[in-house]
């Protein structure tokens, strides 16, 4: 979930961007979200250090900047879903 779902059960598309963001994780890696951690452990070190998911070696450097634009802290600066497809197509090409 989201920072602002966490902290204040706000949701948005900005914050489904967010878990688009961990659902594309899960799928590079084959593996659940956050390996060796419990849920209080990932919301507290999401919320009070910034932790978000580290990316797998493999990962192509642009897809792991995508990635990174959808955790973003602030909602605002995550890209719509539609941009997201844009850009996701350029990196198919």
């Amino acid at each position: 979930m989201s920072i602002e779902a966490l902290k204040e059960k706000k949701y948005s598309e900005k914050s489904d961007v967010w878990s688009f963001g961990i659902t594309c994780i899960e799928i590079i890696t084959r593996d659940k979200p956050y390996p060796g951690l419990n849920s209080v452990q990932v919301v507290t070190n999401i919320i009070s250090s910034g932790f978000r998911h580290p990316f797998p070696e493999e990962i192509d450097p642009e897809l792991q900047k995508l990635i990174s634009k959808c955790w973003e802290a602030d909602p605002t600066q995550r890209p719509k879903f539609k941009e997201l497809i844009l850009q996701l197509q350029s990196l198919t090409t």
